[in-house]
């Protein structure tokens, strides 16, 4: 028997998978309508690592901002309190503000550096990776293996924060395995001419699954342990990151996209105003971008790096059809295995995080819902118990 255990405050990682989606609409029109064969890798994140920058600078700005005016408020609800003698109890306040981290300063300048270059390093890779030397979408390749990802978060989660991994953790991840095996024999036998270029884009594909595990690890440390705030944290990622990418436009290819663009408006089937609107939809891009990465941190923190892994794959099942749709390839079975193994791996990453609880062979002992039950009916059982004796003693 199956059942759903979705629990509360999912805000989060649905506005996560909303600006994903809307994300990679904005990108395909920038890209099928404006673009076509122009490529604009290295401007798309300039873009978004600006506008990161900003919206941690904005946010960061604006609850500081409200911290300051609480506890001026606090203060002077307190001085009022004194005045007219009401506070008769003295307050034992902590003088020291913040918060006291149990890493040195040092540790957590290190680690937020590291999150900031495993962040630089996945934009790179997912953008900058071209398949085949073709048009083929990167993101589309992607899918097929994405849950990757929450194999290496699991295995990181468990050796660094020490997060269980129980009998359902277990099961789905046997399963992953085993479609990812399936995809990859059936995907190297079907390509076995270029198996050489089919290997290496497998094996940039995982470097961009153990960096961002590592980055989604790193930022869930920070969090969790060190207590670091998610906008300030931001705001040094972006200045990293925008120190970072200056250091790449000494090369020619980054200058030369912005050249390209320019030229957009100088072709027969291009009007003057297309680079203009080209840029309008970088901005867009980069602007939903920043605030995906927002809800991504705030997913990460609430549950963790493998909640976020999850939410970022249910749409791989739909990204794979659709490149299907534009490819054509002749082979059905090769299409529904695949189609079938993503979907598969979804489920199973459902299971790992107890959206869908599996009720056979002790698979829900140690799921949050079957926990919370037994708390509530230990409570009650206390509760009668307690009763039970207050009754014995008034007849007594």
């Amino acid at each position: 028997m199956i059942q759903c255990g979705i629990r509360r405050n999912l805000r989060y990682p649905i506005l996560f998978i909303v600006f994903t989606l809307i994300r990679r609409v904005i990108k395909f029109i920038m890209e099928y309508f404006f673009l076509k064969n122009v490529k604009l890798s290295y401007l798309t994140i300039s873009f978004m690592i600006f506008f990161e920058f900003i919206l941690g600078n904005i946010y960061s700005c604006i609850y500081q901002s409200i911290d300051t005016k609480d506890d001026k408020s606090k203060s002077k609800t307190k001085s009022d309190a004194n005045k007219k003698g009401i506070n008769k109890i003295k307050i034992i306040e902590n003088k020291n503000k913040d918060i006291k981290r149990p890493d040195h300063f040092r540790k957590i300048f290190l680690l937020m550096f590291f999150s900031a270059y495993f962040e630089f390093i996945g934009f790179l890779s997912r953008r900058l990776i071209t398949i085949n030397d073709s048009n083929n979408n990167y993101d589309e390749f992607n899918a097929k293996y994405r849950s990757i990802e929450i194999l290496i978060s699991s295995l990181l989660c468990y050796f660094t924060l020490r997060i269980n991994i129980y009998r359902h953790h277990i099961f789905s991840l046997i399963i992953i395995i085993i479609s990812l095996i399936i995809v990859f024999l059936y995907q190297f036998l079907n390509e076995f001419r270029h198996y050489k270029t089919f290997l290496y884009e497998i094996l940039n594909v995982g470097i961009t699954s153990i960096t961002r595990a590592f980055l989604d690890t790193t930022e869930k440390y920070l969090f969790d342990m060190d207590y670091i705030n998610i906008f300030k944290l931001i705001r040094f990622q972006g200045f990293i990151n925008i120190i970072l990418m200056s250091i790449l436009y000494i090369f020619d290819k980054p200058r030369k996209e912005i050249i390209n663009l320019i030229k957009l408006s100088n072709d027969n089937y291009w009007h003057f105003w297309n680079p203009i609107i080209v840029v309008i939809l970088l901005i867009i891009y980069a602007i939903l971008s920043g605030y995906k990465n927002i809800f991504r941190r705030y997913t990460i923190k609430e549950y963790s790096p493998m909640s976020r892994a999850l939410a970022e794959s249910i749409i791989d099942p739909f990204l794979i059809i659709f490149g299907f749709i534009e490819e054509m390839p002749d082979d059905n079975f090769y299409i529904s295995t695949i189609t079938i193994c993503s979907v598969i791996m979804v489920f199973s990453s459902c299971v790992y995080n107890e959206v869908f609880i599996l009720y056979c062979c002790k698979l829900e002992d140690n799921t949050y819902k079957e926990i919370s039950k037994r708390a509530k009916l230990n409570s009650i059982r206390n509760e009668t118990l307690i009763s039970i004796t207050d009754k014995d003693e008034e007849n007594n």
